[in-house]
């Protein structure tokens, strides 16, 4: 059995405040339709930097609670690099996450597949903007360094 249902006389999938941007015409009938909200990937971008910082900020407390000199027992140098990559994956995850769920949320966007498209966007945008950040403070310190071994050098230290 088929029935012949026009799309456009069914009840709309979003809310009335998303507006569409994608512009189908046929005959005297257009059709606009956006799939993607760009400020709610700002915002989840923006929330997934406060919780990894937020996270990060928590590891380093728990990290460093664990050296006590005064009683001069310190975790050995490999426990504690492995502690800290496995929570920085950890909170990484979550934050990625919570940033993802947030922006399909914000975006009002009842079709689940477009609420997936806005989580993985922002989980992208928000990976490039951390590789960046992380490898421009490196290049920051390894350009300092190498300044200052390069001013010893011609110094004769």
């Amino acid at each position: 059995m088929s029935s012949n249902v026009n799309v456009y006389d069914a009840p709309p999938l979003r809310r009335s405040g998303v507006f569409d941007t994608t512009t189908t015409s046929g005959g005297d009938l257009h059709h606009t339709h956006r799939r993607i909200s760009w400020a709610a990937i700002f915002g989840g971008v923006v929330l997934v930097v406060a919780v990894q910082l937020l996270l990060s900020l928590l590891g380093a407390g728990i990290g460093l609670g664990t050296v006590n000199t005064n009683l001069g027992s310190t975790p050995m140098a490999s426990s504690l690099g492995i502690g800290a990559g496995v929570w920085w994956v950890v909170s990484s995850c979550i934050a990625l996450g919570l940033g993802g769920y947030v922006a399909a949320w914000l975006a009002g966007i009842e079709i689940r597949l477009d609420g997936v498209l806005h989580g993985l966007i922002t989980w992208g945008v928000a990976t490039l903007l951390t590789i960046y950040l992380l490898t421009s403070a490196i290049g920051g310190i390894y350009r300092r360094w190498f300044l200052r071994t390069r001013r010893y050098r011609l110094s004769g230290w």
